[in-house]
Parts: structure tokens; C-alpha cells; sequence
């Protein structure tokens, strides 16, 4: 079995911190800080875009099938065993998320990510 850090990737008040107009240049600095981390850990795209498919299918007026991620996010890291610290932090995130607002927001953040992690990707 892979041992994995089980420092974070997100800090858990990152919906807030977009959601916050001052805050926000804040928050993307650490989802570009995140995306890089990614990169380095030989997390690929394909995984990224697959989990950012389903949170933009789900809709974020639909926070219940928004709250579905997590169990994708579960299976994804059962596969892959260097994703299953991104998982987690990303299922915390989400088991957070209690209106539309942070729904729209989580799939914002997962758009932003695929995007920062694009640019540090190798693929």
C-alpha cells in the first residue's frame, strides 16, 4: 500500500474565500498552488476533467447530485491510490456544500483547477 500525505490540498474554507470579492485573488492563488501540486504528484488531466464532467453534469442547482461526487471521488481514489488525498480533501469540501451558491461555487473552483492544472500538466 502507497502512503500518501495527508496534507491538504484545499483549505476547507475555499468557497468561501471565492465566494468573498478580497478574497478572491487569495483563492485562486492557492487553487493554482493546488493544480501544481497536482501536476507534480503525476496527477493526470483525464482524471480531473472526469471529476469536473460529472460536478458540470450535476448542475449546481442540484446540490444532491453535486453531494454524489464524493462517492465518484471515493471510487476514483480506491482506483488511484496517489488521488486519494486530493479525494478526501475534496469530499470534505464537498459534504460542505449547503446551498446553490456553493454549489455553483464548487463547480467553479473545479473549473478553475482543470484549467490551472492544465497549464502545469504535462499531457
Amino acid at each position: 500500500m502507497q502512503k500518501y500525505s495527508r496534507e491538504k490540498y484545499l483549505s476547507d474554507d475555499i468557497l468561501q474565500k471565492l465566494s468573498i470579492e478580497e478574497k478572491y485573488d487569495d483563492a485562486l492563488d492557492e487553487i493554482n498552488h493546488a493544480a501544481r501540486r497536482l501536476a507534480d504528484a503525476k496527477i493526470t488531466s483525464t482524471q480531473l476533467r472526469n471529476i469536473y464532467s460529472y460536478v458540470k453534469k450535476t448542475q449546481s442547482s442540484n446540490i444532491r447530485g453535486m453531494k454524489r461526487t464524493r462517492y465518484l471521488l471515493a471510487y476514483l481514489a480506491g482506483r488511484e491510490s496517489k488521488i486519494r488525498n486530493f479525494a478526501d480533501n475534496l469530499m470534505n469540501i464537498i459534504k460542505n456544500i449547503k446551498s446553490k451558491e456553493e454549489a455553483q461555487i464548487f463547480q467553479e473552483l473545479m473549473e478553475a483547477l482543470v484549467a490551472y492544472h492544465r497549464y502545469y500538466g504535462k499531457e
